[in-house]
């Protein structure tokens, strides 16, 4: 597993993938601050400026900024996925890294068939997310 070196910390590794996700994680919520609020925020979607319909993440920039504030309800009317994608990636990237980070090399592999569920899962919640972002005209 490709890790990065920290300056500074001799022998601290930290995987890329969770690196990435921390400061994917810092850019969200950057982004939540700074963006202004409602009731009329840019509309940042190209999906949305092209065709006029929402795409299955509208409202995600809305929810980050709802979480980043704190009110997690609000967060799940605006974009249900992205509300609870951000809430679980932190704990999730963090239970991936730390046995990673230990077994140095060891890899954790999943069966075919429980990626292709996964896929299979995570399309069809998207799907309902996006019918939902529909329904509601975000």
């Amino acid at each position: 597993m490709p890790a990065v070196r920290l300056p500074g910390a001799p022998g601290v590794e930290v995987p890329r993938a969770a690196l990435f996700a921390a400061i994917a994680i810092a850019g969200i919520g950057l982004l939540a601050v700074i963006l202004p609020e409602p009731p009329d925020p840019p509309t940042l979607c190209l999906f949305k400026l092209t065709t006029g319909h929402p795409c299955p993440a509208c409202g995600f920039l809305r929810a980050a900024r709802l979480l980043v504030r704190g009110d997690v309800p609000g967060a799940f009317v605006a974009n249900p996925l992205g509300a609870a994608l951000m809430l679980l990636a932190p704990p999730a990237a963090l239970a991936w890294a730390m046995p990673q980070a230990r077994a140095r090399g060891a890899a954790i592999a999943a069966s075919r068939r429980a990626r292709v569920t996964l896929w299979w899962l995570l399309g069809a919640a998207g799907a309902a997310n996006w019918v939902y972002v529909l329904a509601v005209g975000r």
